[in-house]
């Protein structure tokens, strides 16, 4: 706990300083001129998520007006464009190029989020888990995390098998089986959006994409399961929205050579990892570097995390 705290301390402080001193400015000096597209990654509004020094409630949302600070502050200093607008040089010379994505179709994105993008005429792209929508169902992670709350799991076990899931390990079998035997859906508490709300998203000029039909963790499946979790979500999208699905985030960043053949024969254009870093024009558009960011994260921090990732 010391040391989360302290790490905690030293990045609040060093943004500040970065910020206070002209990193805005500085961070604008290095890139306008090398063309580069930032994609920025959210999840959630969540107080158990986007916690900072203490954890809130998985059902709490919270941070809405900082995120509109967020938002103010790109749209201020950066360029909003769509991957397709970048890659087919539609862009703005002397300009960051900037693009919103939210994974997992949480409720709060259209009920939080929406307005505020709407707002600024920001563009964003989401992610959307279409087994899930409508169904009132949980993504499975957050079901973890509930059970987390219930002190049903042990805090310190469920983060050490998510983080090896994130890293590439499959979960344990008697694990995995644990928490869909624990978990109960409250019906009261839904957690992902609709096919209304999508719609209604996408009416406005957001873009929607797949992130599978089940949140599967793709290399951890069958070649033919891949195939079926990346079509399926592609034609639940096109059948609900009337729209070509062009784009897909891969669930936990975690994919394999055959996730990229099935994309390209499903003609998915755009693939968005959890690599770190800025694009370049050059770039491969199924392998897509995204900086992670949390709705609770001040201009400062914001900023710090884009000068870490600029050069990877």
């Amino acid at each position: 706990m010391f040391n989360c705290y302290t790490k905690y301390l030293i990045k609040t402080i060093t943004s500040q300083i970065l910020y206070f001193l002209g990193g805005v400015y500085l961070f604008k000096l290095i890139n306008y001129k090398r063309n580069v597209f930032v994609v920025c990654n959210y999840h959630n509004f969540s107080r158990y998520h986007n916690y900072k020094l203490k954890r809130g409630s998985i059902h709490e949302t919270a941070y809405e007006k900082n995120f509109e600070r967020q938002i103010r502050f790109f749209k201020k200093h950066f360029h909003f464009i769509y991957a397709s607008e970048y890659f087919d040089n539609k862009v703005t010379s002397g300009k960051i190029n900037f693009l919103i994505t939210f994974d997992d179709s949480y409720k709060d994105n259209y009920d939080l989020a929406f307005p505020v993008l709407k707002k600024y005429n920001a563009k964003a792209a989401f992610f959307v888990v279409t087994g899930l929508i409508g169904t009132g169902n949980w993504l499975w992670h957050d079901k973890v995390h509930s059970l987390v709350c219930q002190k049903k799991i042990s805090q310190s076990k469920a983060y050490k098998i998510l983080a090896d899931m994130n890293a590439g390990i499959k979960v344990p079998d008697d694990f995995m089986q644990f928490v869909n035997t624990e978990f109960r859906i409250n019906q009261e508490e839904r957690m992902v959006m609709n096919w209304d709300e999508l719609s209604e998203m996408q009416q406005a000029g957001f873009e929607i994409g797949s992130h599978t039909d089940n949140h599967t963790i793709l290399p951890f499946v069958d070649d033919d399961i891949q195939y079926d979790e990346i079509k399926e979500s592609k034609q639940k999208i096109e059948n609900h929205l009337k729209h070509d699905c062009i784009s897909f985030a891969y669930p936990n960043g975690l994919y394999n050579t055959v996730s990229l053949k099935i994309l390209k024969e499903n003609n998915m254009k755009y693939g968005y990892s959890t690599i770190p870093g800025f694009n370049d024009a050059h770039r491969n558009k199924l392998l897509i570097k995204r900086v992670g960011l949390n709705a609770s994260d001040s201009i400062p921090f914001v900023l710090l995390k884009l000068f870490i990732n600029q050069f990877k």
